[in-house]
């Protein structure tokens, strides 16, 4: 009786210590299929920001964004392709301190994305110390 009673309570015990249940664990997991590629600083005079992509494989299959600091109300980002193409998503969408945008999807063709720039409204947000954070995803 004592063994069966030690088995259930280590078996409880390890399955929670090894699989938690817990919302941030589901998003430690969703970053390590996304790569940093770009920060900024938000400009609260400014309507628009640019980040440029310095990496020689820009095939990203999605980009999603991250505020840190502040809120931010994005209305607009404009994907920029290195042969001089553009693909324009209409965004509009406030994204919180600390959370992730929904993912975006690019619309490849074979190109590498050289900037990504990112429209936004401040009227009644934070974005003091705001910083927007690009993510890319191969």
């Amino acid at each position: 009786m004592v063994t069966i009673v030690l088995l259930v309570v280590s078996t409880i015990f390890t399955s929670t210590t090894l699989y938690p249940i817990s919302s941030d664990v589901d998003i430690l997991y969703e970053q390590n299929d996304w790569v940093h590629i770009g920060t900024r600083k938000v400009i609260k005079k400014n309507n628009s920001d640019i980040i440029p992509i310095q990496v020689e494989n820009g095939q990203y299959r999605s980009l999603r964004f991250q505020l840190e600091n502040g809120n931010l109300n994005f209305t607009q980002v404009i994907i920029g392709f290195r042969d001089g193409s553009k693909q324009i998503v209409n965004l509009r969408k406030t994204i919180l301190d600390g959370e992730f945008s929904k993912p975006i999807g690019v619309d490849l063709k074979g190109r590498n994305i050289e900037s990504v720039e990112y429209k936004y409204d401040t009227k009644g947000v934070k974005v003091k110390k705001a910083k927007v954070k690009v993510y890319g995803k191969y």
